[in-house]
């Protein structure tokens, strides 16, 4: 009967609203961990409780509980537990995700590839479901060279690259000593290969002496003064 219904109501905990205000708690939660500007990447979606549960309703606020200390991610569960007038707790199951752009590759990439913009795209991803070294910034990717194939679509993780070899031994490069506002520019040997931030030692082609040069672009270094 109606009437009966109405006191069950009363009697019982809503469980669709006990769910609800766990996920709330564990929005709440989630966001202390990330910017603000991550907020409406987040999504939270909640298991239902058993629709044949019967939990008396509570006539002090709901206590909630996250146990684990470390950032909430992926599969978590919440602890809701009633103090008053009867004790229970039950535990809420929840699953949190934070979808970004993760960089990707725009086309099969061979091994030895330097990767240049147009080589990169992005896919919107859960990037808690990710293994590690996945890059959401395309410019720190650029002029790093694959050490595999790479397939088109495929997420680009920083285990995939290397820094690319700006030199080479033997190659023939250009020399650029600052003295104040002056620029001098000669040319020279590496004598041995490197990446860019990377130093080597360098021949000047005119007087043979041997130079501590660091790398800064294809065949490119400057005088360490």
């Amino acid at each position: 009967s109606i009437a009966s219904i109405n006191v069950d109501a009363k009697e019982y905990m809503n469980l669709p609203t006990l769910v609800e205000d766990a996920k709330y708690y564990l929005q709440d939660r989630v966001f202390q961990d990330l910017s603000e500007s991550d907020h409406s990447s987040v999504k939270i979606t909640s298991q239902n409780l058993d629709a044949r549960l019967k939990l008396h309703a509570c006539d002090k606020p709901l206590t909630f509980e996250h146990r684990n200390a470390s950032k909430i991610k992926g599969t978590v569960s919440i602890k809701v537990a009633c103090r008053s007038p009867y004790t229970w707790s039950i535990y809420t199951k929840h699953k949190v995700t934070l979808e970004k752009p993760i960089i990707i590759a725009n086309r099969s990439l061979p091994k030895n590839t330097v990767l240049r913009a147009q080589d990169l795209n992005t896919i919107t991803r859960d990037i808690y479901s990710q293994r590690n070294g996945y890059s959401l910034d395309a410019t720190l990717l650029i002029g790093k060279q694959t050490t595999r194939p790479i397939s088109k679509g495929e997420i680009i993780y920083s285990r995939q690259l290397t820094q690319a070899q700006m030199i080479k031994k033997g190659d023939s490069v250009n020399v650029v000593a600052k003295v104040g506002n002056l620029s001098v520019i000669t040319s020279g040997t590496a004598l041995s290969d490197g990446s860019i931030g990377e130093q080597i030692d360098v021949e000047n082609r005119r007087s043979s002496r041997i130079i501590r040069v660091e790398i800064t672009g294809k065949n490119a270094v400057k005088v360490l003064l």
